[in-house]
């Protein structure tokens, strides 16, 4: 994080921002590194195993899902780096090797559906929705989920061995973060029913 320290301080002392906006400034330029070596890791490691296609089809089909339907999240974002990363080699791994059977395959389709009709958006500290945007996003986590079970049953009905993987294995990642967020809302269940 060193790069971005310096690089906001030479802002600020160039008169580009001022004083009171440095903290914002760099938090904003810290995230933007993180992210970005976020998809050059993952980039140079799909590279590695050659499996980049495999990667932008389960990119094309994870970012959206998550970004509605949520899940647990890192508590950091270095953490999150970590855990992002550990689950796109994963699931590379999974595809490459062959580790990810048919009968797999559609179990966690049904299960990431299931997951996502019952606990999308999952909400978080981090991540707190206002009521309308909770329905908006219920909604759209719902309608990409029957879309991505769609072209699931589509591509293993053509072979499409590429996007049936990707999907599934999207779907089996939402269950997990989504099923991750159970503990906490059963907490704040617990805690309205006993107010």
């Amino acid at each position: 994080m060193r790069i971005t320290q310096c690089l906001v301080e030479k802002m600020r002392d160039d008169g580009v921002i001022r004083e009171d906006e440095y903290r914002i400034y760099l938090y904003g330029m810290e995230l933007l590194e993180i992210k970005l070596l976020a998809v050059l890791l993952a980039v140079g490691i799909s590279i590695l195993f050659q499996t980049t296609l495999f990667l932008f089809v389960l990119l094309l089909f994870l970012v959206p899902i998550r970004k509605y339907a949520g899940g647990i999240h890192a508590s950091s974002e270095g953490k999150c780096l970590l855990f992002t990363e550990l689950i796109l080699l994963a699931a590379e791994l999974m595809w490459k090797y062959s580790l990810w059977p048919d009968f797999l395959q559609h179990l966690s389709v049904g299960l990431g559906l299931v997951a996502i009709i019952m606990l999308s958006p999952a909400e978080s500290k981090r991540r707190r929705l206002t009521k309308q945007k909770r329905h908006r996003f219920r909604n759209l986590s719902i309608g990409l989920g029957v879309f991505e079970a769609v072209c699931y049953y589509i591509a293993f009905t053509f072979e499409g061995e590429i996007i049936g993987s990707a999907v599934s294995l999207t779907m089996l990642i939402m269950a997990i973060l989504l099923f991750l967020t159970l503990p906490e809302k059963t907490k704040k269940l617990h805690e309205n029913i006993t107010k």
